[in-house]
């Protein structure tokens, strides 16, 4: 690849995420991740793709995605695997690999074990799939395959769990944010925003020397043509409603805007007021006013016996912000 992310570009790509997996009251997974990429590479900021139920940003040149979930609350992310010494090939796009769920019927791990097979032909990768079932991770540098206990886990640009400084950092915020018991965001913010480097003796050996090891050790980089271009965080409850929030930004690290997306899996079991003070309660922990913001909607089969007809009919809204809600909600569903 060369310099503008086009096909010659280094292979050094970088991503760092952690995530809480079945350790908070609320949420069954909250994740926090930052992608770092060429400023050039073209890229679309999150939003619900039309053409299926995928709800993520969208890599225009390979057509894939790095992190993202589905209306039911399914979750994919992958990073990639940094090796200075591996030689990049002609490979499929990883950013395919999320797609294979998210767009897929399989849970999270019949998709690992489907992918598994031909996971040698990509280039280096780290794959964390999440849904009700379980959570699974697979890698092919080396290859493996494993499903997740409770805790909370870290992936860099090495193996999962690997004490990569900013990797250990981003999980121990995260671990600190479910201890404390609050579902404010500002301090997983924060964490994805740390810009402090890590000192040569805890820097990881992956090949491509120690100046460019430096440059990538915080877990925000900013840069005039390479840096971290999104962060996002997920959460996804018990029963599959959640959000994904993206901040993005342009080179040198200038904030360039961000979106919410909700996750409300329209019951049709429970009253409007149930629903209604649900959704409004995930407004409240996002605290969303005046920005972009929109909601997923899918009905839940179980109980159609008594489905009122409406409920089916509603696929997706957008609203500019939380005061658009009861409008919404009066006009689709009225009392």
């Amino acid at each position: 690849m060369n310099a503008r992310g086009g096909p010659d570009a280094p292979e050094w790509r970088m991503c760092v995420v952690a995530f809480a997996w079945q350790v908070h009251p609320r949420w069954r997974l909250v994740l926090a991740g930052n992608r770092d990429e060429f400023h050039a590479r073209p890229t679309a900021a999150l939003a619900a793709w039309p053409e299926s139920g995928v709800i993520a940003g969208r890599d225009l040149q390979s057509g894939g995605t790095w992190v993202g979930l589905d209306h039911r609350g399914r979750v994919a992310v992958v990073t990639n695997v940094r090796d200075g010494i591996a030689q990049p090939h002609g490979a499929p796009s990883r950013g395919a690999l999320p797609l294979a769920f998210l767009d897929g019927s399989m849970d999270a791990g019949a998709t690992t074990e489907d992918l598994l097979a031909g996971a040698g032909v990509h280039a280096p990768f780290n794959l964390m799939l999440a849904d009700a079932t379980g959570c699974w991770h697979l890698g092919n540098h080396p290859l493996q395959r494993e499903a997740l206990d409770a805790g909370v886990h870290g992936i860099s640009n090495g193996r999962l769990d690997a004490p990569w400084p900013k990797t250990r950092r981003l999980a121990a915020a995260l671990q600190a944010w479910v201890e404390a018991g609050n579902d404010e965001l500002s301090a997983l913010w924060a964490a994805l925003a740390d810009e402090r480097g890590a000192p040569d003796v805890e820097l990881p050996d992956t090949g491509v020397g120690i100046d460019l090891e430096r440059r990538l050790s915080p877990a925000f980089i900013r840069g005039d043509t390479y840096g971290t271009r999104a962060s996002t965080i997920i959460a996804v409850d018990h029963d599959g409603r959640g959000f994904i929030h993206e901040r993005r930004f342009a080179p040198g690290g200038v904030f360039e805007g961000e979106s919410v997306l909700l996750i409300t899996m329209i019951s049709l079991t429970e009253s409007f007021d149930e629903q209604f003070d649900a959704l409004i309660e995930l407004l409240d922990h996002l605290s969303i006013d005046g920005r972009e913001a929109g909601t997923v909607d899918e009905a839940d089969d179980e109980g159609d016996e008594i489905a009122t007809g409406e409920f089916a009919e509603i696929d997706e809204m957008v609203v500019s912000s939380s005061r658009d809600i009861d409008e919404f909600w009066e006009r689709e569903f009225p009392r």
